[in-house]
C-alpha cells in the first residue's frame, strides 16, 4: 500500500451470499511411451456477497478465498483502494 492509499474500516449486514469454486486442470506431455507427463491444477474460491452498509447503501463485495459468512451476519472489513480484508472479532473472557 502506498502512503496515499488510505485504509478504512466499515461494518455491514450481509443480505446475500454466493460461493463459487473454480478449478483448472491442464496437462501436457505424453503421447509417447517414455515422454514425461505434467499436470497443473489450480483451485480458487470466490465469496461474493451483497451487504447493507450502516448508511443504508447496498454494495457487492467479492472476496477471494474462504470467508465463512451467512445471510444475516454482521461483518467488519478493512478496505483500501486495492483490496478488501475481512476483519474478525471475538469476545474474550
Amino acid at each position: 500500500m502506498s502512503q496515499t492509499d488510505a485504509t478504512q474500516m466499515f461494518i455491514a449486514d450481509v443480505i446475500q451470499v454466493t460461493v463459487n469454486d473454480h478449478s483448472i486442470v491442464v496437462g501436457s506431455g505424453g503421447g509417447y511411451y517414455d515422454a514425461p507427463i505434467s499436470i497443473f491444477t489450480h483451485h480458487q474460491r470466490i465469496t461474493e456477497m451483497w451487504v447493507r452498509l450502516t448508511d443504508g447503501r447496498e454494495v457487492r463485495l467479492g472476496i477471494s478465498g474462504d470467508f465463512p459468512v451467512r445471510t444475516g451476519h454482521r461483518i467488519a472489513c478493512l478496505t483500501s483502494s486495492s483490496c478488501i480484508l475481512p476483519a474478525r472479532t471475538a469476545r474474550f473472557p
